[in-house]
C-alpha cells in the first residue's frame, strides 16, 4: 500500500436518509475501536478481506472512530461520514473504492500512540524481525518464506511501533502477493498463512532494509485521482513549480493521473502544498514508488548505522505526521520525527539487504539472527561476517 499524502477531503454536508443501515462491523485495531455501518454488504466484505483478524463484538459504550458509508440510496448521492465530517462520493467512478480509501486514511491517522513503518514483520522466540523497504522490494515474499523456517507472521506491510514501550505490535492483514511476473497482486488471507499468526507485542531485535542504491533515484511519482474538468488549472499550477514536472493519464482510468517529478530538487513539499491548495479538485493522492530490483543475483548484506536506518524508515512511513503533529506537536518537523524513529530503533541491529535469490536472502537473515544468538550465548567466540 502506498502512503497517504492528503487528509480526507470534506465536502458540504449531504442529506442522510434516516433508514437503518443493515450491515455493521466492529474492529479493535491497535489503540482504535472502529465501527463501520454501511448499506453495502460488498463494501464490508472488502474491508473484512484485509481486516477480519481485528473483528470483535459490538463496543460498549461506543467506538472511538465511527464510519457510515451509504452507496445504494436511490434518493440521495453516495456519501461517507466519519465522525463529524461528511464527504460526497458523487461523480467518482468507483465510490466504494474511494470510501474504502477514506476509512483507511482516517484509521491510520487515528493511531496516535504508534509510528507506522512500511514493513513486513516476522517474529521468533527472542523478538520481532522488521523487513522494511519500498514497494516491490520483496518484503512480503521474504516474510512468507521465513514462515517456512519457523517464524510467526506479525504483518506483511505495516509495522506498528508503540511510542510508549518501543514494542512492535502484530498487524496481520491479508498479504498481497504477485503470483508471477506480469500479474497483479492478489490477497492471501491471514487464516491461510502457514505457521502462527500474531502474538504478544515484541521488541524489534533486527531490521533489514531491502533495497538497492540508485533504484528509482532520479525521479519520484505520485498517483492522483481528479474530479472532472479540473486538469488544466491543476497541471498549469504544477508546471509553474518546475518545468520538468510531467503529468500523464493512467491507461484505462479516466480520472487517474501519474505525476512524475525530479528527485533531489526539494519539490516534494511544494507539490504537496500545491495539491492542498487544489484539494477540492482532487479525489486522492498516493505516492507511487514501486521498485523493480533484480532478484537473479547474489544478495548483499551490510550493516546500517542507526541514524541511516532511521532515515530510510522515515522515508517509508505509512502515513505522515497527523493533524496535531503538523500543528506543532512533538513530531511536527521532519528532524524531530527522525530523532523519534531513531529512538524507537535504539537497540535494534540494522542492516541493508540488497535483492537476490529468495533462498539466499532467507539464508542471510537466518545467519544474522543465528550469529546474534551465538554471540549472546558465547560472548568470547561469537562472530558475524558482516560489513559494518
Amino acid at each position: 500500500m502506498s502512503r497517504f499524502l492528503m487528509e480526507p477531503l470534506t465536502s458540504a454536508p449531504c442529506s442522510e436518509p434516516s433508514d437503518p443501515v443493515p450491515h455493521t462491523g466492529h474492529y479493535r485495531i491497535l489503540d482504535t475501536d472502529l465501527c463501520i455501518e454501511t448499506d453495502s454488504s460488498d463494501f464490508l466484505d472488502a474491508f473484512d478481506r484485509d481486516y477480519a483478524w481485528f473483528r470483535v463484538p459490538a463496543f460498549e459504550p461506543s467506538a472511538s472512530l465511527a464510519c457510515r458509508v451509504r452507496l445504494k440510496v436511490p434518493t440521495s448521492s453516495p456519501f461517507i461520514r466519519i465522525g463529524g465530517d461528511t464527504t460526497s462520493l458523487e461523480g467518482h467512478p468507483n465510490p466504494a473504492s474511494l470510501a474504502h480509501q477514506r476509512v483507511l486514511e482516517r484509521l491510520y491517522q487515528s493511531f496516535e500512540g504508534f509510528v507506522l513503518v512500511h514493513a513486513a514483520v516476522v517474529a521468533h522466540e527472542e523478538g520481532a524481525v522488521v523487513l522494511a523497504g519500498p514497494p516491490g522490494s520483496g518484503k512480503t515474499t521474504l516474510a512468507l518464506a521465513l514462515l517456512e523456517r519457523g517464524f510467526s507472521l506479525f504483518s506483511d506491510d505495516v509495522c506498528p511501533v508503540e511510542r510508549a514501550t518501543r514494542l512492535v505490535h502484530p498487524f496481520p492483514r491479508s498479504a498481497w502477493v504477485c503470483p508471477r511476473p506480469g500479474l497483479g497482486k492478489s490477497p492471501v488471507p491471514a487464516e491461510s498463512w502457514k505457521g502462527r499468526v500474531g502474538g504478544r507485542p515484541l521488541r524489534a531485535t533486527h531490521l533489514f532494509y531491502l533495497g538497492v542504491e540508485g533504484v528509482n533515484s532520479r525521479s519520484s511519482t505520485l498517483e492522483i485521482g481528479l474530479k472532472q474538468d479540473v486538469e488544466s488549472s491543476l497541471f498549469s499550477a504544477l508546471s509553474a513549480i518546475d518545468a520538468d514536472i510531467r503529468a500523464e493519464q493512467i491507461p484505462g482510468e479516466a480520472s487517474s493521473f501519474r505525476i512524475t517529478y525530479p528527485s533531489g530538487r526539494g519539490l516534494s513539499g511544494r507539490l504537496r502544498a500545491c495539491l492542498q491548495e487544489h484539494r477540492e479538485s482532487v479525489w486522492n493522492v498516493f505516492r507511487d514508488d514501486e521498485v523493480t530490483p533484480d532478484f537473479g543475483g547474489a544478495p548483499g548484506l551490510t550493516g546500517l548505522p542507526l541514524h541511516e536506518a532511521a532515515f530510510r524508515v522515515l522515508r517509508d512511513l505509512k502515513v505522515g505526521p497527523g493533524r496535531a503533529e503538523n500543528e506543532g506537536g512533538r513530531s511536527g518537523r521532519p528532524g524531530k520525527l527522525l530523532l523519534e524513529v531513531a529512538e524507537l530503533l535504539n537497540g535494534t541491529e540494522c542492516y541493508r539487504l540488497s535483492p537476490g535469490g529468495l533462498d539466499s536472502m532467507v539464508q542471510s537473515v537466518l545467519e544474522v539472527i543465528g550469529g546474534a544468538r551465538d554471540a549472546r550465548e558465547h560472548p568470547r567466540t561469537g562472530s558475524r561476517e558482516v560489513k559494518k
